[in-house]
């Protein structure tokens, strides 16, 4: 663990998932740096795994930035998908900082894409960005993460939300199928329940029907690999157009003429059996708007750790 330079504070960053916990350290105004993964599920709480994090003899961070998965409000959030809960005055209290800020995960990611380097992104499709333009992002990982960016007075100010928890629309006949089955499942049919790993897990079950191939209990990991499995090659499939056309959505809700950006665990998980021909076609497919759409990029962050290069980079700005 590195000394921050001299008149600089040392800041401890958090990228908290539903499944993984991401930290770093950096300098105001710089770089994360020590980044380091834990899952969640091995601590009872965060405190816990900022101190497992942190080395004994070390310098100690005299501020945090934490991002999220989850809404936040009064400097608390409850994690979506894992019992967390976080708070920055429990944070300072027993990791010593001095202060501590709390945004939700994908305002983190959000603040990150000005920063973002071309060797940071994969290009997915045609379009060109327009500068200082909204852009929209949305990331399949434990949940679904939406936010959005846009320039306003010069500056650029992310915009957090629980988009992920839209309702699910149908493009065709099959579709209609999942949706009704994930509706009869948890009474509700959200993106959510879809574009994420567990919805990942849930449209393989969909296409398997009542004899799963992968076993009754099959992980995102198992149905991404199983390229031979018909059942995992029609919901990869599945998978890549729905999030095509939520990607498609938030650029119309916003006029995202700056880009479309994927984030998440997932689609880089899935590798070549992520069909990104699927997704830019319903992507595109828009009626009137088709050729409107065809206009704007969409990008995948290829980027290691973005939330936490978002939180160094605007959370305690220079």
């Amino acid at each position: 663990m590195s000394s921050p330079p001299a008149g600089r504070p040392l800041t401890l960053l958090a990228d908290i998932g539903g499944t993984n916990v991401r930290f770093g350290l950096c300098p105001q105004g710089g770089d994360p740096e020590d980044v380091k993964t834990f899952r969640v599920g091995d601590f009872p709480d965060f405190e816990r795994a900022a101190l497992a994090y942190l080395e004994p003899g070390q310098a100690k961070p005299a501020r945090g930035a934490f991002a999220v998965a989850g809404p936040v409000r009064d400097g608390e959030a409850d994690l979506t998908n894992h019992p967390w809960r976080i708070s920055t005055a429990r944070a300072r209290e027993e990791l010593g900082l001095v202060d501590a800020l709390l945004v939700n995960d994908f305002a983190a990611i959000a603040m990150a894409v000005p920063h973002l380097e071309p060797d940071d992104l994969e290009k997915i499709g045609g379009g060109a960005a327009i500068a200082k333009t909204p852009v929209a992002i949305l990331g399949p990982g434990s949940g679904l993460g939406v936010s959005f960016g846009m320039y306003v007075g010069g500056k650029w100010i992310p915009l957090a939300g629980e988009g992920g928890h839209m309702g699910l629309p149908a493009a065709d006949e099959t579709e209609d199928e999942i949706v009704r089955g994930l509706r009869a499942r948890f009474g509700r049919a959200s993106l959510e329940r879809a574009l994420s790993g567990p919805g990942l897990v849930n449209l393989y079950l969909a296409a398997a029907g009542a004899k799963p191939g992968l076993g009754p209990e099959p992980s995102p990991a198992k149905v991404a690999a199983a390229t031979g499995d018909p059942a995992a090659r029609a919901a990869t499939r599945a998978f890549s157009a729905m999030l095509g056309g939520a990607a498609g959505d938030l650029a119309l809700t916003v006029w995202a003429l700056g880009g479309v950006y994927i984030a998440g665990g997932v689609v880089p998980n899935l590798g070549a059996a992520f069909d990104r021909e699927a997704f830019r076609e319903r992507f595109e497919a828009r009626g009137r708007f088709a050729t409107l759409l065809g206009g704007i990029p969409t990008y995948l962050i290829v980027h290691q750790a973005p939330g936490l290069l978002g939180l160094a980079r605007e959370a305690w700005p220079p």
